[in-house]
């Protein structure tokens, strides 16, 4: 309670049970593993994705510049009727964006705020259409890998994994992964085990793959450091997967920008010439 302000929701969790069970020791010990486990996941995500997050602005820097500052220049030396080619493709794209930049700029800032509150807001089944395209996808395998750590520092602590101790991871996660972590109680109260209950709520949460491994460990001894071993491996090929999807984002950002930069040049080179004839 005294540390709910400061630290995060799935921390105060694994605390609260450590203290509430009288194993406070072990919840703080098991609370640095799921920190330690999902910092490298964080690191994952964010190095990999800082790379093309600066390609992207600089193009539209380098658009901007282009549009505002460069493309009126020529145009007071050769007017942009006389223009051919490339070059007059350039200047339509540059008088657009003069005129219509803000709207973009604007339409940008409303796509990211839409998808920002999409991530931990956007539920139901309509949401399994974009579960493994990114941004979701990053933010899916995030709340798994947290889900799972929480449902281990339970076991771990002593708690019986039922529909009342998932309640409690329900009642402090996000919309998105509530209505998963309801699902799956929902199967428990049926009777079901843990990997038989996410099997069969149609979510394919955590992961399918996880998944098929929990229902065999789920019905063995000791599933409590299996299940850590088990997240603690998918973590390591999600790291592996991740930043496999980062550098083919960053070769598709490297393509966009060298291939404006190539359209500007060629166009200059153009437009060089027919100065050079007026």
């Amino acid at each position: 309670v005294a540390l709910s302000p400061y630290i995060p929701t799935a921390e105060i969790l694994m605390i609260e049970t450590g203290a509430n069970t009288g194993r406070l020791t072990d919840s703080l010990n098991n609370t640095v593993s799921m920190m330690q486990q999902q910092q490298k996941l964080k690191r994952a995500i964010t190095g990999s994705l800082s790379y093309p997050v600066v390609l992207f602005f600089m193009l539209i820097m380098a658009l901007y510049l282009v549009s505002t500052q460069i493309i009126p220049i020529f145009t007071q030396v050769l007017p942009i009727e006389k223009w051919k080619g490339l070059s007059l493709s350039v200047a339509n794209i540059a008088v657009f964006i003069q005129h219509n930049g803000i709207y973009m700029l604007m339409s940008l800032v409303a796509v990211f705020v839409v998808i920002s509150y999409s991530l931990a807001n956007w539920t139901g089944k309509t949401r399994l259409i974009v579960e493994n395209i990114f941004p979701w996808n990053i933010y899916r395998l995030w709340q798994c890998s947290a889900f799972l750590l929480a449902i281990y520092s339970l076991m771990s602590a002593g708690v019986k994994l039922d529909e009342v101790s998932l309640s409690r991871i329900a009642r402090k996660s996000s919309p998105y992964l509530r209505q998963r972590v309801n699902a799956i109680q929902h199967q428990m109260m049926a009777g079901m085990n843990l990997g038989e209950a996410m099997s069969r709520t149609g979510y394919q949460f955590p992961d399918v793959d996880i998944v098929d491994d929990i229902l065999i460990y789920a019905k063995l001894r000791s599933f409590d450091q299996s299940l850590f071993r088990i997240t603690q491996r998918w973590i390591d090929d999600l790291i592996i997967g991740i930043s496999g999807l980062m550098k083919g984002i960053n070769t598709l950002m490297l393509f966009l920008v060298a291939t404006v930069i190539g359209a500007l040049i060629i166009s200059f080179y153009d437009l060089f010439q027919m100065i050079g004839k007026e």
